[in-house]
């Protein structure tokens, strides 16, 4: 049963279809970052993804994310990231690359390194823009919430 009263928040630009891709750069300057970090699934790599986006940017690339990432993947990405100096993550790929990113995007927004230590949402003390690219779509969101998938293997979805 619903409570009588209850608010619901949740701001979300999509940019679809044609010039999506190209313009990855543009909003990435609207929000200031001036190097992210580009997770790129393998596919999207060999299809010219980044030729895509037009004029070449500063930026960290990563790909090669498996199905189903693991705590450490997440937990390097996010050191890489930070040695790096990158200040935003934009995943280009399919379920797996962006979950991904949002995790990774965890670590960095909330200043820490391991990701089991954040599990459940209660832990959100900052809300920060992600930006995510599935497929050819331009996506971002102010907040997300985080869940773990159960395995012996320790993958981890978001």
């Amino acid at each position: 049963m619903l409570p009588e009263y209850f608010e619901f928040y949740n701001p979300v630009k999509l940019l679809c279809g044609q010039w999506s891709l190209e313009n990855i750069p543009y909003e990435l300057g609207r929000l200031r970052v001036k190097k992210p970090l580009m997770l790129v699934s393998g596919t999207m790599l060999r299809q010219g993804i980044l030729q895509m986006m037009g004029e070449p940017m500063p930026m960290v690339l990563e790909s090669g994310i498996p199905q189903d990432s693991s705590f450490e993947l997440v937990e390097r990405l996010a050191a890489h990231a930070r040695e790096e100096g990158c200040d935003g993550v934009v995943a280009i790929g399919g379920g797996s690359v962006l979950d991904t990113a949002k995790a990774v995007r965890v670590l960095l927004e909330q200043e820490q390194t391991a990701l089991r230590r954040l599990l459940g949402s209660e832990w959100m003390s900052r809300a920060q823009p992600a930006r995510s690219v599935r497929r050819s779509r331009w996506s971002w969101t102010k907040k997300t919430g985080a869940s773990r998938k159960s395995s012996p293997t320790d993958f981890c979805r978001m």
